[in-house]
């Protein structure tokens, strides 16, 4: 990994004030200012516009609940999306009129169609979007990946990751239905475990199995929980435990636990803990405590906007580019087949089914 690189500074637009577009503008937009600023926000609601006033993001002038008046009055080289995936597909449709590449928050669509059809909007229009899987490239999921790409404990052989939370008592969610459970949690939670898996692996799935039910245990909280096997295309499998209805949290949002089994070692990180062992003997030590990797000055959201800023400016595709991320998108919604029917789901061939209706070529 490589700092930043000196890059032609490139101007935004947020189109998500309120909710998560906030942790933009308090963790993200500032360790962004060497090569990308906001110029102006977008929000259909007045209250979400006073976040990037109060924040220190952008005067009030700035702030907008009409897109084309925004983009009329503070030219741009991009959108950022940070809006529930369901609404984006008309800012999509805007950000095409007017020549503008994307930052889009993950999950990228709501549904498999929609994630094609934005797909071949973007890709026909010849404009780039990036898609923000921060987990697997924060610094401590990167520092594991380090290591696995190194092969410096051998051959990687299986993969174990947790994330596991507390339950609330604020029951959110105890009206949904099961399939409108499934439909809002693996593309909002689970999404995350299995994009990271993708990243440490270096292989996109074969197979995906999803099992996820609500847990109620009678104190009058509730949460869901759900594991996930996927086998992937090198022979890397894939084991993962994803819960918010436990008693304690092990680990939670960019905390969590990933044990990679190599031939020659276990390599776990747990929380910002990186560690190393093996029983074999002579000549690989018991137990390492190894450092988190620190050749960076990005990570997450910073360095996915940094690496896709290059990209427009001519460099290399990301790794979150689009075409990377209808992989993700195929391995996210075939788990929710698979926890839907019960049954293991054939990935490529999930994908192939879109790839032929939507006349896809992601090998491009």
């Amino acid at each position: 990994m490589a700092n930043a690189t000196k890059l032609e500074k490139m101007k935004f637009i947020l189109v998500g004030a309120g909710g998560f577009g906030e942790f933009w503008q308090k963790l993200f937009i500032p360790r962004m200012k060497e090569f990308a600023v906001p110029v102006a926000a977008v929000d259909v609601s007045e209250e979400a516009l006073q976040c990037p006033v109060r924040n220190g993001t952008l005067d009030a002038s700035k702030c907008y609940t009409d897109i084309e008046t925004a983009i009329a009055e503070n030219p741009c080289d991009f959108l950022v999306l940070v809006i529930p995936p369901q609404h984006r597909m008309q800012y999509i449709d805007v950000a095409i009129k007017h020549g503008l590449h994307v930052v889009c928050e993950k999950p990228m669509a709501d549904t498999m169609e929609n994630a094609c059809l934005i797909y071949n909007k973007m890709k026909k229009a010849g404009l780039k979007v990036s898609v923000t899987v921060s987990h697997r490239m924060e610094q401590n999921k990167q520092s594991l990946n380090r290591l696995l790409d190194e092969s410096r404990y051998g051959k990687l052989n299986y993969i174990i990751g947790r994330l596991t939370m507390k339950r609330d008592f604020s029951r959110r969610g105890a009206d949904r239905t099961f399939e409108e459970m499934v439909k809002g949690s693996i593309p909002g939670g689970l999404l995350h475990e299995l994009d990271t898996c993708r990243g440490l692996s270096r292989s996109n799935a074969k197979s995906v199995y999803a099992s996820m039910w609500r847990f109620e245990p009678g104190d009058g909280s509730l949460g869901s929980s759900m594991f996930a096997t996927v086998e992937m295309e090198n022979g890397v499998r894939c084991f993962i435990e994803h819960s918010h209805a436990n008693a304690t949290e092990l680990n939670g949002w960019a905390r969590e636990f990933y044990r990679a089994e190599c031939a020659n070692g276990t390599v776990v990180i747990d929380k910002d803990t990186l560690t190393a062992d093996c029983d074999l003997g002579f000549p690989n030590p018991t137990h390492a405590d190894l450092p988190l990797d620190t050749d960076s000055e990005l990570w997450d959201h910073a360095k996915i906007v940094h690496d896709f800023c290059a990209w427009v400016q001519g460099g290399p595709e990301p790794e979150t580019s689009i075409r990377d991320n209808m992989y993700c998108c195929a391995l996210t919604f075939a788990a929710v087949e698979s926890a839907l029917s019960g049954q293991t789901v054939d990935v490529p061939a999930f994908l192939a089914k879109y790839e032929k209706q939507y006349q896809l070529n992601l090998a491009e």
